[in-house]
């Protein structure tokens, strides 16, 4: 990854802009997707965008392939299974507004070639035959498990894996997600703060 190429996903992972994507992670996602070349990404829970700008920046970089985006913004889809206080946030948020914001993120950082949103439960998305890089960080409650287990099988052997917000209550861990993973063939190889990254070695 070229120094130029680092500064804009620092500045695309700001922590005072909408969203939770830390450089770190925006880095690792890009470089990940930069060494692969594999064509297909796809990121769950989008929210305002951060995480699929940089992904999209690493498939820029490759000049080729995208990065698919899948998330409702939906008010009732995001408060499913979340505790009292988590829920309440969840349904005052203006999902419109993040969804605009994603779009015009996506444009912003020049990478509408490589990035497509689409707005669905991610039980209602098409599965992608072979994903190279995946970001698990959509709903964190039980419905989590539903993610890894229709989205993970998909990804090819050399493959990243990204599981975000592994502490979440009630949430992946607690459901079991390392456990599935780990029966897939996935080895998790780092924790990123609270995403712990995997690298699929078998089917």
């Amino acid at each position: 990854m070229t120094p130029e190429l680092a500064d804009k996903i620092t500045r695309v992972c700001d922590p005072a802009k909408d969203g939770w994507t830390d450089a770190e992670q925006g880095i690792h996602m890009a470089q990940s997707i930069i060494d692969l070349k594999h064509p297909v990404s796809v990121e769950l829970g989008v929210y305002a965008g951060k995480g699929l700008v940089c992904m999209a920046l690493g498939h820029k970089a490759n000049g080729s392939g995208k990065v698919i985006g899948i998330d409702p913004w939906l008010p009732s889809a995001s408060v499913e299974g979340q505790p009292e206080d988590h829920a309440k946030w969840w349904a005052k948020l203006d999902h419109d507004r993040i969804y605009n914001m994603a779009k015009e993120n996506v444009i912003r950082y020049g990478v509408s070639e490589f990035a497509q949103l689409v707005r669905s439960k991610s039980e209602d998305a098409p599965v992608p035959l072979e994903i190279g890089v995946l970001r698990i960080d959509g709903n964190h409650g039980p419905r989590c498990i539903v993610d890894v287990r229709r989205f993970a099988p998909a990804v090819v052997v050399g493959g990243t894996l990204y599981l975000d917000d592994v502490n979440w209550p009630n949430g992946p861990l607690q459901n079991g997600a390392d456990e599935d993973l780990a029966d897939m063939g996935f080895a998790k190889i780092l924790e990123i703060g609270s995403t712990y990254v995997f690298k699929r070695t078998r089917k």
